[in-house]
């Protein structure tokens, strides 16, 4: 693959694969650029800040449809309408820079979960609710305090997990027995030094903390945690000195 000169975008704060076709990422000039094969495919420009992170909506979820946040606190989803075409679908401001973003698994609903670099720390969760009609797009939001300081990264559960897949006599009191999909779990790590898992029921509209995890000394907490394993569920993350 051929060398591009990058050295007039500024600095490159992010980059993320979707499911193989694009590679897009973040600059510090407040652009978002897509990428094919090393050639630059195309210049999405919404933000007036540094662009900070991204995340791709999961393949499943239909068109392919990208996530920015901004040091500025502006949040913009992007839609590619036509092949090679993006579109700026909806945008979203939250208080202070926007320090991590990931999608769900879209079913029932696509639920991107925003972590803010703010005092409080405020998670804030969009659902989607309306795609591609002719009133455009509607998104349901819902904020959270979650970590003093300011939120450092998040990570959805897989959908297939059996932290979400779980059964028993509380998951019928919840409803899943009436055909309802079962809740997502997300983990948070903020610069408090904790970590939390979340429950998030089907639809995003109720966000529940289940557990607290403290270093002790108010260390933050460096790179992303993770939801993983088969048969158990497992945390792994890294804490700073």
């Amino acid at each position: 693959m051929a060398a591009r000169t990058l050295s007039s975008c500024g600095p490159i704060n992010d980059a993320a694969y979707d499911a193989g076709k694009w590679l897009a990422t973040a600059h510090g000039d407040g652009a978002v650029r897509i990428w094919s094969s090393g050639e630059l495919v195309a210049e999405l420009l919404g933000h007036k800040a540094a662009v900070l992170c991204l995340s791709w909506a999961p393949a499943s979820s239909g068109a392919s449809t990208l996530a920015s946040g901004a040091a500025d606190g502006q949040v913009v989803l992007w839609r590619e309408v036509r092949p090679g075409e993006w579109q700026n679908v909806y945008q979203k401001f939250v208080t202070g820079a926007v320090k991590a973003l990931a999608f769900s698994d879209p079913v029932p609903q696509l639920i991107l979960a925003i972590g803010g670099g703010d005092e409080l720390g405020v998670l804030t969760f969009l659902v989607e609710t309306r795609r591609g009609t002719s009133g455009g797009e509607q998104w349901q939001v819902k904020s959270v305090p979650a970590h003093g300081g300011g939120v450092l990264s998040l990570s959805w559960a897989p959908a297939a997990s059996p932290l979400v897949l779980a059964t028993g006599p509380a998951v019928a009191r919840a409803g899943l027995g009436r055909g309802l999909a079962p809740a997502r779990r997300l983990a948070t790590a903020g610069r408090d030094g904790r970590l939390l898992t979340w429950r998030v029921d089907s639809r995003g509209e109720n966000v529940t903390q289940e557990l607290v995890l403290d270093d002790g000394n108010g260390g933050g907490v460096v790179g992303r945690p993770a939801l993983v394993g088969r048969g158990r569920f497992r945390l792994a993350l890294a804490i700073s000195a």
